[in-house]
Order: structure tokens, then sequence, then C-alpha cells
């Protein structure tokens, strides 16, 4: 089913679902994007006044974008077949991305008192390990040498 919408002196077919570029441009400059920021994905919230994520996706063939949110998708997959579609998954590696790395399961994060109170104990622990023997300790037992005592006998008595 294909829609015809008229922009100025021109008619364009736009099929159902796909939204303008030219409006995802609009719905940019007013989040404070440029075109050129734009890209394959541009993610609006809350602030302009979408009532969950939303995100618009560049259609593969560059006509248009799907309107996209974690539960719909305006493309033809998402209506005739259900179920996640490929730009419900490419929102959802956005959304991941923006999240930041997350922990493995069972792993709390620690708060910086938390943080700075284990590296304390770190430090003590390290501390108490026993230090090996300075350089100074060493002199006359390494690669056989005599006590320095004896060493200016040692030289008197070698051959030259």
């Amino acid at each position: 089913m294909t829609t015809t919408t008229t922009t100025g002196n021109e008619a364009a077919a736009v099929v159902d679902g796909l939204h303008s570029r030219r409006g995802v441009e609009y719905l940019a400059a007013a989040a404070g994007l440029s075109p050129d920021q734009i890209g394959a994905a541009v993610v609006f919230g809350a602030e302009m006044g979408f009532s969950r994520l939303t995100g618009f996706i560049k259609s593969s063939n560059g006509r248009g974008y799907y309107m996209v949110t974690e539960e719909t998708c305006t493309c033809p997959s998402f209506t005739y077949r259900g179920g996640p579609c490929k730009h419900q998954r490419k929102l959802a590696a956005i959304l991941r991305a923006r999240a930041g790395p997350s922990l493995p399961a069972g792993v709390v994060p620690l708060s910086s008192e938390a943080l700075e109170a284990r590296r304390r104990r770190i430090e003590e622990r390290n501390a108490a390990r026993v230090v090996s023997p300075r350089v100074e300790e060493v002199r006359g037992r390494g690669f056989n040498l005599p006590p320095d005592d004896d060493f200016p006998e040692v030289l008197a008595r070698a051959p030259l």
C-alpha cells in the first residue's frame, strides 16, 4: 500500500509505515542535532514529547525511516510477521551502548567509600608481606663471592 504525500510542487510516494527523511530531520533539528548527525538511526525520548524511547531507523533502501520502540515497529516485517524485527534489534543495541558496560550477573557495584576501604586493605596487606632483601644485604652471597671482610685478601692472592 502506498500513500502519496505532497510537499511543495512535488509529489512523493511514501510506503505506509515509512516516515519521511525530512520529518526526521525536523525532529532532530528540534532536539538540537544537525542533519549530518542523524546517520542511520536517531533516538528520542520524553524531552521530544514521546511517551517512551522512540527510534527512527533508516530503511535499507534509504528512502525514509521506520519509527521503532522496544514493543513496536512500523516496518512491514513487524506488521506482517510480528515479533522483533531488525529495526528493534538495532534500537536495542543502541540503547545497550548508551547504558554503557554492564556487570556480570550477581556482581554488585561498589560505592566509592567501599572501593577506598578495599584499596586501603590491599595496601596494608602488601606492606605486611615479607620484602626481599636489598642488594647491600645480599652482597658477598651471590656468584660465589667471599664475604666483604675477606675480599681484599682474595684480591691480593689473585694471579695478575
